[in-house]
């Protein structure tokens, strides 16, 4: 699915996902809603993309693992080192931003980050075992 790089794209995102609920586990599909909205965000916020651009959101649904990918054509950037995951969870409840690649390592089972020629993507997996 390709978004448009503004904030309605969160919630058309989150709602492109809804036709997948009655095939996953509630707390999965749960889980997926709240780790691609955080990404779709995160690409809205920090891909600092012209209007002609898009985000595009990517989920394989398998028989063992569900797959969702968020790609944009931002300038990208490297994960924040283990040292730095942690300063941010200590930062406070209270703090309003921050959270979308801390709640992707604390919910998903594998994620990474990959520069691309033309953008970065963020992907994540989530084992339909532990859902």
């Amino acid at each position: 699915m390709q978004l448009h790089p503004e904030p309605a794209a969160v919630p058309v995102g989150r709602q492109a996902l809804d036709r997948l609920e009655p095939s996953l586990e509630q707390r999965l599909f749960d889980e997926l809603r709240l780790l691609v909205s955080e990404l779709v965000t995160n690409s809205v916020r920090h891909a600092r993309m012209n209007e002609d651009a898009w985000i595009e959101m990517e989920v394989d649904v398998l028989p063992d693992v569900v797959r969702a990918r968020v790609s944009d054509r931002g300038k990208g950037f490297a994960a924040p080192p283990p040292s730095e995951r942690v300063l941010r969870r200590r930062s406070g409840p209270l703090q309003t931003s921050g959270w979308g690649l801390y709640l992707v390592e604390q919910v998903a089972n594998r994620w990474g980050i990959e520069s691309e020629p033309d953008g970065v993507s963020v992907w994540f997996e989530i084992d339909r075992s532990a859902a």
